[in-house]
């Protein structure tokens, strides 16, 4: 008779870890307590570590099988915590018979996150454009913008339900990051949506399918009016190479991740996308109101300290004081950065706006 399998498989996209049971969370312990190991984030080792565990009715580990793993200590790695843990009782929910349980650990460079900003030279783009404020236009930036009902974390959710991995993608083990563009009318509808940047087999349809599916959001709003604003939201299809070969229950979860946290680049919620379209759309909205506008580029250096706010601000190419202190205002009032892992460095990059008339 085939054992039950609970498989653990990948989520497509990075939503709150779910509980496998009441009163623990083993994704969460996992994670805390996995170790990068050194030589493989110097060696940029990276990939799926897929282990299967037998455990008794008991809720003792009988046997462990590495089914995937990966080199340079992090198989090793994951075994070590692994092994160390002696009841699995509170990972499930009452009574359970002896079944194998499917684990997949992922390592991966935090630098690689969708949202990390890795570019040391960010260029912006401050051409003219949405200077009129009428709802007929559609804004980049506005000062408030639109949101999904219940925020981001719902968003997450959303996505995490609707999105399913296409089966051509899975065949071909395509994988990577889609960015969607769509509009938020004004009665928080979705409108225009179009593929930014796409990876295929299927991923780029089906990103387009859930996004048009969502319900309508909070509006823009600009100058106290509701405004047209586009919006640009990435996904992630990350895959596990899993060939079951038992009966399988499934309990979907997100992959449990362990971070490279060598030469760590801070995150920005949207990522250099909308890093780039906060900047210059800010830029833009002080611009429209100097009067004898002038051509040519400015340079200037900024960090982000450990605490993820923006600091050492410097001009290293002047446009003149005015557009300066324009840029250096929209540096200035960027929402707070994060980090993966505490740091204790400051990360440097340098911003270049090309101004045109």
């Amino acid at each position: 008779m085939h054992k039950k399998i609970i498989t653990l498989f990948y989520c497509v996209v990075g939503a709150t870890l779910s509980v496998l049971a009441q009163e623990k969370n083993l994704a969460d312990l996992l994670s805390a307590q996995i170790e990068y190991p050194l030589a493989a984030q110097q060696n940029k080792v990276s990939g799926a570590v897929v282990v299967d565990v037998l455990i008794t009715e008991k809720g003792e580990m009988k046997k462990n099988y590495l089914r995937k793993g990966i080199g340079d200590g992090c198989s090793k790695s994951v075994l070590q915590v692994i092994e160390n843990i002696k009841d699995w009782n509170p990972f499930f929910s009452g009574f359970h018979s002896e079944q194998v349980l499917r684990i997949p650990i992922y390592f991966t460079d935090a630098n690689l996150l969708p949202n990390a900003i890795s570019d040391s030279m960010i260029w912006l783009n401050v051409s003219n454009q949405n200077k009129d404020s009428s709802t007929s236009k559609a804004f980049e930036y506005v000062e408030s913008m639109p949101e999904f009902p219940g925020g981001e974390g719902k968003l997450i959710q959303f996505l995490s339900h609707e999105l399913r991995f296409p089966n051509k993608a899975i065949d071909n083990g395509t994988t990577g990051k889609v960015l969607v563009q769509f509009i938020v009318d004004t009665n928080g509808n979705i409108e225009n949506a179009k593929i930014k940047k796409g990876i295929g087999d299927g991923c780029d349809e089906e990103s387009l399918r859930v996004i048009k599916k969502s319900p309508k959001w909070k509006s823009g709003e600009q100058n106290g009016k509701k405004v047209k604003v586009y919006f640009v939201q990435p996904i992630n299809f990350a895959l596990a190479d899993e060939k079951q070969s038992y009966d399988v229950s499934i309990m979907k979860q997100d992959t449990i991740r362990i971070y490279s946290q060598v030469n760590q680049h801070p995150l920005f919620k949207g990522g250099l996308v909308q890093l780039k379209d906060t900047l210059s759309n800010r830029i833009k909205m002080k611009l429209a109101m100097v009067q004898n506008q002038k051509e040519g580029t400015m340079d200037i250096a900024f960090e982000v300290d450990p605490q993820g706010k923006t600091t050492g601000i410097k001009v290293l190419d002047s446009m003149g004081k005015e557009y300066d202190d324009i840029v250096t205002q929209a540096i200035e009032k960027l929402p707070t950065f994060t980090y993966l892992a505490p740091t204790t460095t400051n990360v440097k990059y340098i911003l270049r706006v090309p101004f045109e008339k």
